[in-house]
Formats: structure tokens, C-alpha cells, sequence
């Protein structure tokens, strides 16, 4: 398989393997740990723009619904 890039530099499975085996039992612990003995708390944004119209007579609303 050739060797992948990264930022400019190239990365071989070689290189990936010995970094992997510096790191020691640390990844495998990380992913072996249940998600369900911590609570993760968590924020979701969601967020709608409406830019205000140039005519200052007309409403921000789809003309399609409006009477």
C-alpha cells in the first residue's frame, strides 16, 4: 500500500505501527472503557439567520404565506 499524506508529509503503515506501539496499553484502555459509568453532559446550538430586508416597508416573511 503507498504511503499516505498528511499536511505535506508522508505517513507509512511502518510509521503509524511504531507510534501506535509508543503509546502502550493507553488507546486500548481508552476504548475499552464503558461510556455508561460517567455522565457526559452536552450543549447542542442550532441557529437561523434571517438577514433584515433592505426595504424597511416590507416584513422578514415568506410572501408565499403571507395575505
Amino acid at each position: 500500500m503507498p504511503e499516505a499524506g498528511l499536511c505535506g508529509m508522508s505517513i507509512s503503515r511502518s510509521l503509524v505501527s511504531a507510534l501506535r506501539g509508543r503509546l502502550g496499553a493507553e488507546p486500548t484502555a481508552w476504548s475499552d472503557q464503558k461510556l455508561s459509568a460517567q455522565s457526559y453532559p452536552y450543549l447542542y446550538l442550532d441557529a437561523r439567520v434571517i438577514p433584515p430586508s433592505p426595504d424597511p416597508y416590507r416584513s422578514n416573511t415568506n410572501p408565499s404565506t403571507s395575505t
